[in-house]
C-alpha cells in the first residue's frame, strides 16, 4: 500500500510541475512580424535609436565581414552608420519561426536592403533569436550574411 501512495505523490508533483511550465507564444510568426515591422519602420525613419530599441540590452549583432557589435548602444551606433551610408529601407520576410520556449523565438528569414533611390543594395538571409523581455520580443542575437558573396580575386599574372 505504500507504493500506491508513493505513486501517488510522484504523478501528483509531475502533474503539477507540467501545469506551472510557461506556454509557449500562440502564434510566434506574428509577434515576428510585428517586431520586423518595427524594425523595419526605424530605417525607413532613419531613426537608430527606434532601431536600436528592438533589441535587449545585452544584444550581439553580427554582421558579415566585421567584428561583432555588443550592446544595445553600438548596435545603435551601427545602425546609423548604415543609415548614413545610404540605406534608406529594408524589406524582411519572415521564413521559419519557431518558439523553443515561452521566453525564446527563433527566425531564420530574408532580407533585401534599398537605397533612397529605390536601388537593391543587397539581398540575403539572416538568423534572429528573439528574447522576451518583460512584456516585450526583441532581438538577443542576429546574425546575417549577403547572397552576393564575397568579391572574388582577380589573379594577378
Amino acid at each position: 500500500m505504500k507504493w500506491f501512495a508513493a505513486a501517488l505523490v510522484c504523478a501528483a508533483v509531475a502533474l503539477s510541475a507540467c501545469a506551472q511550465a510557461p506556454a509557449l507564444p500562440a502564434d510566434p510568426a506574428a509577434i515576428v512580424t510585428e517586431r520586423n515591422a518595427a524594425f523595419m519602420a526605424g530605417i525607413a525613419a532613419g531613426d537608430s535609436a527606434t532601431v536600436a530599441a528592438n533589441y535587449t540590452e545585452g544584444a550581439v549583432l553580427m554582421p558579415p565581414g566585421m567584428a561583432t557589435v555588443e550592446g544595445r548602444e553600438a548596435i545603435g551606433q551601427f545602425w546609423q552608420g548604415g543609415i548614413s551610408a545610404g540605406i534608406a529601407r529594408v524589406e524582411l520576410a519572415p521564413g521559419d519561426v519557431i518558439a523553443t520556449s515561452a521566453d525564446t523565438i527563433l527566425e531564420r528569414s530574408t532580407a533585401r536592403v534599398f537605397a533612397a533611390d529605390g536601388t537593391q543594395i543587397d539581398e540575403g538571409k539572416y538568423v534572429v533569436v528573439w528574447r522576451k523581455v518583460g512584456d516585450q520580443w526583441l532581438m538577443a542575437w542576429d546574425i546575417w550574411n549577403s547572397d552576393a558573396g564575397a568579391p572574388t580575386p582577380t589573379p594577378t599574372p
